[in-house]
Parts: structure tokens; sequence; C-alpha cells
């Protein structure tokens, strides 16, 4: 027998769990459907942590979305009683040879009067010691900057949305999903559902479900490792602040944070890491010794970490779409079809805006939220 509920949320990942808690608090009746458990270490969000930043360098027009989702992460907090967000202020990092790399930090930090500092590579290595950066290096300060529990932060989502009313199925793989134009049907291994709405946030699996986005989007494994320092006193968080950097080269870019919750160590990454394209199936997520050389170049270069231990390493998935916007808004051939992908190595931050925006569009067809950028029209000749 067939279900039938307001709104289908496809996904209970950070982007699906939070729209559903945002289309729960407005009285839906909403089903979420999620293909592993909640939390799960299959996706893009785990790894314990994730940086959260307003000088932001892919673009000032992200920041009245971060300002708005830095609201939603202290109402989450107080709704569930945990500590989720934790504001020890950034650092974005550039050589001389790379300063463009800020461009877009410095915009930002004007336009919206971001607490901020300029601060050399010297400067950095005095009043941070964990860091050992070449003295010509420029560094922003970003004092509303810092890092949120990502592991804990989907679970709480999920909760909230169960609270609210959402029914949330998890190990339940949605297999296909069509619309008439007023009605849904979603099949999954375990039955099929009818809803008015779709939500269709999958993360990595968008393109399975949302074929016509195959040759727009790809995913790209990412290994994530943390170092175990000597000095551990450094690189704690009242001490250490969250970073993004790039070096003399054309290299990408690195991104770390200091220690946290459960791993007694540093964590950093390189941004797409070494660009091996894979599918959310296909993705081999074991750890070697590849993934470890191209982390370890950054520890040993630029921080009091030469020979640390590496503690740990784990593989998530970046999945981009070629301007490493977002994908937010109808489904270009179903107007009750809504798209949700909010990945490209950057969206998780932005995690209960995006879900309130799922939600208006899925509720009012439209969103107070500026998505121009993020539209899935611009698109139009790719999936046509």
């Amino acid at each position: 027998m067939t279900t039938m509920h307001d709104v289908i949320v496809i996904g209970g990942g950070s982007m699906g769990a939070a729209a559903a808690w945002q289309l729960a608090q407005k009285g839906k009746n909403v089903l979420a459907l999620e293909q592993f458990d909640i939390p799960h270490t299959k996706g893009s969000y785990h790894g314990e942590s994730r940086l959260i930043r307003f000088a932001y360098k892919q673009g000032d027009h992200y920041v009245p979305l971060l300002l708005r989702a830095r609201d939603l992460w202290r109402e989450i907090e107080q709704h569930t009683g945990e500590k989720l967000f934790f504001d020890v202020g950034g650092l974005s990092i550039a050589a001389p040879e790379t300063e463009a790399y800020l461009e877009g930090v410095y915009r930002s930090v004007k336009k919206y009067d971001i607490p901020h500092k300029v601060m050399t590579g010297a400067e950095v290595n005095k009043q941070y010691p964990a860091f050992n950066l070449p003295h010509d290096f420029i560094a922003v300060h970003d004092s509303w900057a810092g890092y949120l529990l990502s592991e804990k932060a989907v679970p709480a989502f999920a909760r909230l949305a169960q609270a609210a009313g959402a029914n949330i199925m998890t190990n339940t793989k949605v297999l296909s999903w069509g619309s008439d134009g007023s009605t849904v049907t979603v099949t999954t291994d375990k039955g099929a559902h009818k809803a008015e709405k779709l939500v269709i946030a999958p993360g990595a699996w968008f393109s399975t479900l949302v074929p016509e986005f195959n040759t727009v989007l790809k995913t790209i494994r990412v290994a994530i490792s943390w170092y175990a320092p000597q000095n551990k006193a450094a690189f704690t968080p009242d001490k250490m602040p969250i970073f993004i950097m790039r070096d003399r080269t054309d290299r990408n870019g690195c991104y770390g944070l200091p220690i946290c919750d459960a791993v007694p160590g540093m964590k950093i990454g390189q941004h797409f890491h070494l660009g091996e394209e894979v599918t959310g199936d296909s993705i081999d997520r074991a750890p070697t010794p590849a993934d470890e050389h191209v982390t370890r170049y950054w520890t040993d270069t630029f921080f009091d970490l030469k020979d640390a231990p590496c503690l740990n390493t784990a593989i998530c998935m970046y999945t981009k779409t070629p301007d490493e916007a977002f994908i937010l808004g109808l489904h270009p051939r179903h107007e009750n079809v809504i798209l949700g992908h909010a990945c490209s190595g950057h969206g998780f931050k932005f995690a209960p805006v995006i879900g309130e925006i799922l939600s208006d569009l899925a509720t009012d067809g439209t969103t107070r939220h500026d998505i121009a950028a993020h539209m899935p029209q611009r698109f139009q000749q790719e999936v046509s």
C-alpha cells in the first residue's frame, strides 16, 4: 500500500535532515529517506568536524547565507542543549605569489564589517605557535570563524525533525522516483511512497537520482588526516584557530582545525586532494600511503608537526559543480521537485540555511534568500 505525504525528502545527511527539520517545523507531513544509518561514514559530512568562516574567499554573496546559518546553528544548540559551533577564529593564509586567493576574503570582510586583522606569517607564528609559516606570507584573521561538530550535528537535525513530527526511514534505498505534475512517487527497496512535493538532497548520489546533471557534477575522493603534535598545548582550540591556506605554487590549498572532540590531533586536508573522480558507490574508502603523503607535505612544511605521527585518515567525498556553487531550486522539468545540492567542498557550514531554503521552495515555491548564483537553470544547456 502506497503512503501519502506532503513532502518526501531523499537524503538524511546534512542538507536532507536539515530540510526535514525545517519542513516538519512548518507542520508538514514529512517523510525522509536515508540509504544508510544516521550518522554514517560513507558520505561527505563524517570525520568529526567542519570549518565555518565568514571572511569568504568564494565570494561575498555567500556571507548573508552564512550569517543566517550562524543564527540557526545557535538555535539548534538551544533546542538540543548540545554544543556544536565553536567560534575559535580562523585564518585565511596565502603566499605573496598567491595573494589573489584572498581577494574574496578582503571583499567580504569590508562589505559586511567582519571583525578581522591582516597579519604577516611572522606575526601568525608569534601569536599561534602551532604555525611555522614563511615570514612573508599574508593572513586574514576572521574573529567569527570556527568549527562545527558535523557528526553530531546531522543526528541533531534528525532528532529535531522527528520531534516535530517527521518520519525518518534509515537503511532505505531509493530505487526510482517520478512526477506527474501534481504528485510524486518514490519507490524504495522497502516499498513506494507518494507526496505532493519531493526534495532531492542525497549528496554524492545526486546525479544517480537526477541523471540530467551527470555531465555537470564531479565527485572527488578526499582524504583528511589527524596528526599528533608533540606540543599539544599549542594545537588546542584556545590557542589555535581554524585555517585555510594556499602556498607559493598552484597546488590546491589546504585547510584544517585544532585538536577538538574525539581525535587528539590536528586535522588537515588538501582541497580536492588528488582530484580522483569516483562515485558514491565505487569510491575506495581505504586510506593509502599516497593519501598521507599529500597531507604530510602541509604539516611538515607549515606547522610544528614535522614527523608527527598520523593518528587517523578518513575518506570522504566532494561533489562539485564547475563554478563550485550549489544547486538550489526547482527541477528543470518538474515544478513539484526541489533540488538541493550544496557540496563542492564548502557546503556543510550552510546546512541549516540550505534546509530552510529547501523548505521554503517546497512550501511556497520561492525563498527570501538570494540563491541566484545557485539556481539549476544556469546549467540549462548541459541538462537539456
